[in-house]
């Protein structure tokens, strides 16, 4: 069995606490005979084994349910038989991958593009949770593709961008359709992209249908986002050094100089150049 949050588990030993409790308060107590309680201590002989039965029974369920809260906060992953039982069976999860031209970039220090870093990604944690039944939706396709198995999902699902942008309200779209339509337990949307607003269109008026459109199912869904943005290490900076009006037999030119400074890391360097164009918005001719 996983656990998503397994290093809650070191609190296990906190199930003790209720013995040890019971120990101490059985240590406050001291018996000292005493000729008059005899008679008394006779009475109560036979029914002191259902008082013992009963303080281990309460013990016994202290001890318990100080285990269960530890492991209901260190959040169980279940499967077979357990899984059915607790209603996790009929997981699904509806990927959707941002196969824009950006995703076919690689991060610097790697060697695998953000499209296959992102796949890789999905699959581990697929793992982790326990998910076999995945749903891939791509924007191309006529009709998402289901798989039983992680291992299927990986074979089948290309590696390759497909556009130079995506449209994501149109997958979400997909993606809702397919839900209210294969009604599950438990619904999963993963989302893979590297979040261009070229591709997401915060704007348009797509995305408050969606959000409706959820809403309105009856069964939950949740939604993970796996972000595959980076900030650019390459700094440049460009600097004008000189500008002047200049006299051709072509009419007046501007004149401009500059410079152009770029660093990686540690790395840096520096170029030079002219360009020149006509006052009438010729196209300018640099020169570096």
């Amino acid at each position: 069995m996983n656990f998503l949050q397994p290093w809650m588990l070191l609190a296990l030993p906190l199930a003790a606490i209720p013995i040890i409790i019971h120990l101490v308060n059985q240590r406050r107590f001291q018996t000292v005979p005493w000729a008059a309680m005899r008679f008394l201590l006779e009475a109560t002989k036979m029914s002191s084994g259902y008082t013992k039965l009963r303080q281990w029974l309460i013990l016994a369920m202290r001890t318990l349910a100080v285990l269960a809260l530890v492991l209901f906060t260190a959040r169980p992953l279940t499967s077979g038989l357990l899984a059915l039982l607790g209603g996790d069976a009929n997981r699904v999860a509806i990927v959707l991958l941002d196969r824009s031209a950006s995703m076919e970039e690689t991060p610097v220090g790697s060697n695998t593009t953000k499209l296959q870093q992102g796949i890789d990604q999905l699959a581990e944690t697929f793992k982790t949770l326990g998910i076999e039944r995945i749903v891939q939706i791509d924007p191309l396709a006529d009709k998402p593709e289901e798989y039983n198995s992680i291992t299927q999902w990986l074979r089948a699902t290309p590696r390759q961008t497909w556009s130079a942008t995506s449209d994501i309200p149109n997958l979400m779209e997909k993606a809702l359709l397919y839900a209210k339509n294969n009604p599950s337990g438990n619904t999963m949307v993963w989302l893979c992209s590297d979040m261009r607003d070229s591709d997401w269109r915060s704007q348009d008026g797509r995305w408050k249908a969606v959000q409706d459109g959820f809403r309105s199912i009856a069964q939950p869904v949740r939604f993970s986002i796996l972000d595959l943005s980076q900030t650019s290490t390459v700094n440049r900076s460009l600097r004008i050094t000189d500008v002047h009006r200049v006299e051709t037999d072509n009419g007046p030119e501007l004149s401009i100089s500059f410079r152009i400074d770029k660093q990686l890391g540690e790395v840096s360097g520096d170029a030079s150049g002219k360009a020149s164009g006509t006052s009438d918005n010729a196209t300018p001719v640099a020169s570096a």
